[in-house]
């Protein structure tokens, strides 16, 4: 909806012409999925590694390629299949990086079920963003958003991994980490350049309405991250 940019998403749904009980439905859909899957983030961090729970959570953009072709009849064109490889590439290298201490990990924080919450919140975000495609009705490129989003985070996990390898190879992880500082620090790291990168994107594709969602959406992990961080006691479950 180009003519809409700029203005607030109900006068978008209404100058669509979408009739009011059905735009109360959707509303109701979207902000019951975006509250779930904001406690899905807070349960996958707080129950496994950060590192993993951060990759994990970037393989929303596989997920994305996968329910706009089955239910949007998308056409899986090279650049979304190589915006969701990227994706999954960078993942893979995040969750190798953290595997490497995993074994030293206590096993009341750092267990299967948060690998498993990561997984389900990169689900219910791809099933967000689909639902805004279909209920808005927007002319913004699907593969444009993949690419620049599986590229994107592909970046991100280049910028941020040297940061894990270190923790890792000077044994900083595990013992240092009860340092307010250092996962404070950390937190806002990743939340800048998740920042970063998603307006990066969001220009590129005109500020669309789930833009907008998307653009929001980052902030997710480092401030659930923090909440959880400030109401432990200035330690995390790792």
């Amino acid at each position: 909806c180009r003519g809409c940019v700029g203005m607030p998403v109900v006068s978008s749904l209404i100058k669509l012409g979408v009739p009011p009980k059905k735009l109360f439905l959707q509303a109701t859909f979207i902000g019951v999925l975006n509250t779930l899957a904001f406690f899905t983030s807070l349960f996958a961090i707080t129950n496994t590694a950060l590192w993993i729970s951060l990759a994990l959570m970037k393989t929303d953009c596989a997920f994305n390629l996968i329910l706009s072709v089955i239910f949007l009849g998308e056409k899986c064109g090279l650049m979304k299949t190589a915006g969701a490889m990227l994706a999954l590439s960078g993942a893979v290298f995040f969750s190798a990086a953290a595997a490497i201490a995993r074994k030293k990990s206590s096993e009341e924080g750092n267990n299967l079920t948060g690998d498993i919450a990561g997984i389900i919140y990169a689900l219910e975000l791809s099933v967000l963003m689909v639902s805004w495609k279909v209920f808005l009705q927007d002319n913004f490129s699907w593969s444009l958003l993949l690419g620049l989003n599986g590229l994107g985070s592909f970046i991100q996990t280049l910028l941020v991994l040297p940061v894990v390898l270190w923790a890792y190879i000077t044994g900083y992880e595990g013992k240092g980490w009860d340092d307010t500082g250092a996962v404070i620090g950390f937190c806002l790291l990743n939340g800048f350049i998740s920042l970063a990168l998603a307006l990066w994107w969001s220009f590129c594709i005109g500020y669309t309405s789930p833009t907008y969602v998307a653009v929001a959406g980052v902030a997710v992990v480092p401030i659930t991250t923090l909440l959880d961080y400030l109401t432990l006691n200035l330690k995390l479950h790792w």
